[in-house]
């Protein structure tokens, strides 16, 4: 049987690309509600401080990030910001200590959350209306997303 060797070639390199596009989201944490001011040099300020604040015992080096807002501007809401880490771990870090910005006065209406693909934001959207509708039904059950 003849075999197409580039199509091969080419599903390897789509399955590379997707694998190291992977691994990079696997860095990313995604930041919603942090006031847009004007410059870049602002977003990595207020990145930092937010960073600092959300996991304090630690400290994170301006080097060991890279941040951008991310969408189109709108005069009524502020962008989201990208945060890519140089590892895997400072991610992690992250997302496991966001909650202590429940505590911050300045911080109390920043969410973070792992950066998603428009296949995963989609299927969570799908299971938080589900969830809230399982909410309604059942008001008196405690209702929550497994690892979500």
């Amino acid at each position: 049987l003849p075999t197409n060797s580039s199509s091969t070639q080419q599903k390897q390199k789509d399955s590379g690309y997707s694998a190291a596009k992977e691994d990079e989201r696997d860095r990313c944490v995604v930041v919603f509600g942090l006031p847009e001011e004007d410059g870049d040099e602002d977003v990595v300020n207020n990145v930092g401080t937010l960073l600092n604040e959300a996991v304090s015992p630690r400290s994170f080096d301006r080097k060991s990030y890279s941040c951008h807002r991310i969408g189109k501007q709108r005069s009524d809401v502020a962008r989201p910001v990208r945060v890519c880490f140089s590892d895997r771990v400072s991610a992690n870090t992250v997302l496991c200590s966001k909650g202590n910005l429940k505590t911050s006065e300045r911080f109390k209406k920043v969410f973070i959350s792992p950066d998603r693909t428009p296949a995963e934001r989609e299927e969570r959207r799908k299971l938080v209306l589900a969830l809230k509708d399982k909410i309604n039904i059942e008001p008196h059950m405690f209702h929550y997303l497994k690892d979500g």
